[in-house]
């Protein structure tokens, strides 16, 4: 278990501190997810739902602070990058019904766009971008796992992070 960097620590401190425009030290735990992912991770949404688990007692939606997020962003980095290929593979077997090893590329993009965190057509074509696909149009998922792992990740940095109108709404306290 590798500890979180000082650079790790700093970028929660100042992803955390954008959020947390009233400087209350507590930011309501629908926004884990979203903060997260500013911070380059990709959590499932049961992942998040697990983490919000742990802050939502008897229903009832909790907070989290910053130690909080620093916890569940070492649980995130703790995570081996073979972890995420074996994870990634299994996700391209289920679409593998003849046992290839390959997908259609056409069918990965749908997919890709219509499930899950949808991506938009430029998302999913900048992704498929560093596939490799053969004449028939079918990629491996394999290689394909290698070249998703292998992509940058987003920096925030200096960025403005929307909360999507969605997530936003679910964080607001009830009146």
């Amino acid at each position: 278990m590798a500890p979180l960097t000082d650079a790790d620590l700093s970028d929660s401190a100042a992803a955390f501190a954008l959020y947390d425009e009233a400087g209350a030290g507590s930011l309501p735990s629908g926004q884990l997810g979203t903060l997260l992912r500013a911070l380059g991770y990709n959590p499932s949404e049961a992942q998040v739902q697990a983490m919000r688990g742990t802050l939502d007692k008897d229903g009832v939606d909790g907070s989290f602070d910053l130690a909080a997020l620093q916890k569940f962003q070492q649980e995130l980095h703790d995570v081996r990058p073979d972890d995420y290929e074996a994870l990634i593979e299994q996700s391209f077997k289920v679409f593998d019904k003849a046992g290839s090893g390959t997908l259609s590329a056409q069918e990965l993009k749908d997919v890709l766009m219509t499930i899950g965190d949808k991506l938009s057509v430029v998302e999913a074509d900048d992704l498929l971008r560093g596939a490799e696909v053969d004449a028939d149009g079918r990629l491996g998922y394999k290689a394909f796992a290698k070249v998703m792992l292998a992509m940058p990740r987003p920096d925030w940095r200096g960025a403005q992070v929307a909360i999507p109108p969605e997530e936003a709404a679910a964080t607001e306290p009830a009146s």
